[in-house]
């Protein structure tokens, strides 16, 4: 399962560096480089809640491993697309795939280790740093040497060999989830302050990430900056990502509050100052740098919060982490939209102020939901 978050998120992050060779190719305005961006996005937004109430109705197995071979065709869709239709087509069946693994895969990680175990499940957050950091760079670098289709080819290839060997290896364990109407499933996620806190961990960082991706690789290259060298910068980025999310799932349960999610937002926002002042390359280097280690954390946290609230409110492991994904996905989805359109009106630091602001009201909204955890569960 490690093995299969770790392909689908360099998958995902892959096209990052390659966006402005897409651009110039396809003569895309920065709005349509930002629907590209989004789309796989998107499309988790549309199948997220569908996949984790299907994992807890069919089995979170047997709906991850047909997850698993979408995401061996939409690499091949990406590494063959002669247009910007095709491609476009190809990133929505990735992001479909991607849904089901962060949905029914992680339903059916979460069952085999145990809600005593969080750090099992925080640590695909680590994997998943993993796959950023390889697959910026990986990307950049096969594409100017090889070609552009030549990372897809290869993460196709990949893909087929952990599905089969998911296929082949140890069932794990499955339990029995209780199954809740999209309405019923709402209404918990909307009662639960664990939940809450999580869906807005979930919201601001795929925000955030929608943002950023967009706008800092733009503001490199035009500072001359090759593909290679963003892909590299982004990976810098993503190992303190990683080293973050490996300490904070080490913690375990210590790490696994609101006032920790709360925290993550906020310094989110105080580290994306500096490029409100300049936009020159080394700013905006030091940028991803320093917003990585608490985005690392932030989203660690997030899952084993999310589960520990469906567990106390009788909701399914695919129903909430379903309810993540799609929290993630639309706001990422919203983030690439508005930075595309907003950097065309109001400059790249238009779009840096308003990151900085809703990761205010983020931090301040998790706040509030932690103090009524509190005084409804003071122990």
């Amino acid at each position: 399962m490690y093995a299969l978050v770790l392909l689908d998120e360099i998958t995902l992050l892959a096209i990052v560096p390659l966006v402005p060779s897409y651009s110039d190719d396809f003569g895309l305005s920065g709005f349509g480089s930002g629907v590209l961006l989004s789309a796989s996005s998107l499309a988790i937004v549309a199948g997220s809640i569908p996949g984790g109430v299907a994992a807890d109705r069919l089995g979170s197995r047997r709906v991850t491993l047909a997850g698993g071979w979408l995401l061996v065709l939409s690499c091949i869709g990406q590494a063959v697309a002669p247009d910007f239709w095709t491609l476009l087509a190809a990133r929505s069946v990735f992001g479909i795939a991607s849904t089901v693994v962060w949905s029914a895969g992680l339903s059916w990680l979460s069952d085999s280790a145990g809600i005593e175990r969080p750090g099992a499940l925080g640590i695909v957050v680590s994997v998943a740093g993993i796959g950023g950091m390889a697959g910026t760079a990986f990307a950049g670098v096969l594409a100017d040497r090889v070609s552009r289709g030549a990372p897809f080819w290869f993460l196709a290839a990949a893909a087929s060999l952990v599905v089969v060997m998911l296929t082949l290896a140890d069932r794990g364990r499955e339990r029995s989830h209780a199954h809740h109407h999209l309405r019923e499933i709402a209404g918990l996620a909307r009662r639960d302050a664990l939940i809450g806190g999580a869906l807005l961990a979930m919201l601001i960082g795929g925000f955030a990430d929608g943002l950023v991706n967009l706008v800092a690789p733009a503001q490199l290259d035009a500072a001359g900056r090759s593909s290679a060298w963003i892909g590299v910068a982004l990976s810098t980025a993503a190992l303190l990502f990683i080293l973050s999310s490996a300490l904070a799932a080490r913690r375990g349960a210590a790490m696994v509050t609101l006032g920790v999610i709360a925290a993550c937002a906020g310094i989110n926002g105080l580290v994306t100052l500096p490029v409100l002042i300049s936009g020159a390359a080394g700013g905006v280097v030091v940028m991803l740098l320093l917003r990585a280690p608490p985005l690392g954390v932030m989203y660690t946290v997030a899952f084993p919060v999310g589960v520990r609230g469906a567990t106390r409110s009788g909701m399914g492991a695919g129903a909430v982490n379903g309810l993540l994904a799609f929290a993630w996905g639309g706001s990422n989805f919203v983030g690439s939209l508005s930075a595309g359109g907003l950097s065309q009106i109001a400059g790249h630091r238009g779009v840096y102020a308003v990151l900085i602001g809703c990761c205010v009201l983020a931090s301040a909204q998790v706040l509030v939901l932690r103090k009524r955890q509190l005084v409804s569960s003071p122990q």
